[in-house]
């Protein structure tokens, strides 16, 4: 925080950024701004490989706490168990100052996964030690791709999933591409998915309405059965698949449908 008479430069800011190496999550709260918050936001972007959080807003004269309080209110709500993401964090500030008429800015990169401004809680019990546990699973699919209900015994392709879930924050279209059986379904299925269902590396991706298709011999016909199958179920039908999620009432639901690749088709 720095008082009323002092000042930083931009360029200043920007060489103390590059020098850092962790995750960095900068927040710009300026007050009655004289300057634009937008030149401030692209200026400050850095090819960070652990990742960068820039927020910024600048709060009306009439309500200069305005900002902190929006802030501090989502800290506050956030709990334990589940901590605040940054990507969590700016799509609960973007609904609690929508209607403002105030330019909200923001900036998320990295591909070294979740930016978290609260850490998530983990309770672990180490008074009890089992040894010889057996489940009743085989986590190993053999030839078969990993499906979204197999997320938790996929492991392996950690770097990889952030890579693609990096490059769809700015693009709403991401081939993969790969020979077959080189696991494109699996990290599309069991990777990206499941991180994308989470919403703590995009905003809001917690509420995109997320398909998936075979195009086969006649992909516009495959797609257009799958549109219309999903037109006909209707917001119950929707609302009965996993947990629910991506309705037709989310306001800012976005379609993703993934086709993929394979060296020899």
């Amino acid at each position: 925080m720095l008082g009323e008479n002092i000042r930083i430069k931009r360029s200043w800011l920007k060489q103390q950024l590059r020098l850092c190496t962790a995750q960095q999550i900068i927040i710009l709260d300026c007050p009655v701004a004289n300057t634009s918050l937008q030149d401030w936001v692209e200026d400050l972007q850095i090819d960070s490989y652990q990742g960068q959080c820039l927020i910024a807003y600048a709060s009306p004269a009439e309500e200069s706490e305005r900002f902190a309080q929006k802030f501090l209110d989502t800290l506050m709500a956030a709990t334990q168990a589940d901590g605040l993401s940054a990507a969590g964090a700016i799509a609960q500030l973007q609904l609690s100052l929508a209607g403002s008429g105030v330019p909200f800015y923001i900036w998320l990169s990295g591909t070294q996964g979740i930016i978290e401004i609260l850490q998530a809680k983990t309770y672990t019990n180490t008074a009890e030690t089992t040894t010889g546990l057996d489940l009743g699973v085989c986590p190993y699919m053999g030839l078969s791709a990993f499906l979204e209900e197999d997320s938790q015994y996929f492991y392996g392709r950690e770097a990889l999933t952030q890579q693609l879930i990096h490059q769809l924050r700015d693009r709403s279209f991401l081939a993969v591409i790969g020979a077959s059986g080189s696991g494109k379904s699996s990290i599309v299925q069991a990777g990206v998915i499941p991180q994308l269902r989470l919403g703590k590396q995009i905003p809001s991706s917690e509420q995109w309405w997320i398909k998936s298709i075979r195009p086969g011999a006649n992909p516009l016909e495959a797609l257009a059965r799958r549109l219309g199958g999903a037109e006909g179920q209707g917001r119950q039908g929707r609302q009965r698949g996993r947990g629910g999620r991506g309705g037709r009432g989310s306001k800012r639901a976005k379609e993703l449908f993934l086709r993929k690749f394979s060296e020899n088709s």
